[in-house]
């Protein structure tokens, strides 16, 4: 068996307020979700987050727009896939998106196109 730690998302851009104050409720684990919000200076972020998490974990950062039809937003996944260690996270979800007027079968060979790599 495993445990299952009590967890919430929450908007990257309020994470240190917000996990401050989930903290004491309990909140044992945080997704941050990073849409529609620059990630320049992670390094800086990870650093606050990382003080104030006290024994919560990062248990995902992600990112929910469609990667595959935007090249910024593939290169913001990229970016997160890159720097999630910094939050002691393994996991990087994200939306992958597709051509809204193609079918799955013809989305496919641009999924392996976006997600090859």
């Amino acid at each position: 068996m495993f445990d299952i730690l009590v967890g919430t998302g929450i908007p990257a851009k309020y994470a240190v307020s917000m996990i401050k104050q989930l903290n004491p409720k309990g909140f044992e684990s945080y997704e941050l979700i990073f849409n529609h919000w620059p990630l320049e200076d992670i390094k800086e972020y990870a650093k606050k987050v990382n003080e104030i998490k006290e024994n919560a974990k990062i248990s995902a950062v992600s990112f929910y727009e469609n990667t595959m039809l935007a090249p910024d937003v593939y290169d913001k996944v990229k970016f997160l896939i890159e720097n999630a260690k910094l939050l002691d996270c393994n996991c990087v979800c994200l939306f992958a998106g597709a051509d809204p007027e193609k079918s799955v079968p013809d989305n496919m060979p641009l999924f392996k196109k976006t997600f090859g790599p």
